[in-house]
């Protein structure tokens, strides 16, 4: 075995422990894939091709409530609060949502019926019918 084939058999090694060590701690594979000489598509396949396989991480009960405290309350936009919190922001969209959902009443008490929008064919949509401006005219 030459000692450049050595080299790169104990750097495989070192990666492949580096890897395995680190998802075993929780982390997952992309944010791994940070160095400019690895991409993400050749790190997942070296990862498949060794079964080095990143554990389904929930997220806890105080980063779902950090994400909800700066979407709600500061009024930051859903990107930047998944960034804050290390989300996704699908992950955020979805306790942001599933939350608003939960204080919204279903069914209002004093509920009323809407009419659906009215065109006018001269002053254009709205909601009154007959239009304002042409029962105005007449």
């Amino acid at each position: 075995m030459s000692e450049t084939a050595l080299m790169v058999a104990i750097v495989d090694l070192a990666l492949e422990a580096e890897l395995r060590h680190r998802t075993e701690q929780g982390e997952f594979i992309r944010p791994l894939a940070v160095a400019p000489l690895v991409s993400y598509s050749w790190l997942l396949s070296y990862c498949r091709e060794r079964k080095i396989r990143s554990r389904n991480c929930h997220h806890t009960a105080e980063s779902r409530e950090r994400a909800l405290i700066a979407v709600q309350d500061d009024g930051l936009p859903i990107r930047l609060a998944a960034k804050s919190a290390g989300m996704s922001k699908s992950a955020v969209h979805r306790i942001v949502m599933k939350r608003r959902k939960s204080m919204v009443d279903s069914v209002d008490e004093v509920g009323f019926e809407t009419v659906p929008p009215y065109r006018c064919p001269e002053h254009g949509k709205t909601t009154l019918r007959p239009c304002p401006a042409c029962a105005a005219m007449r």
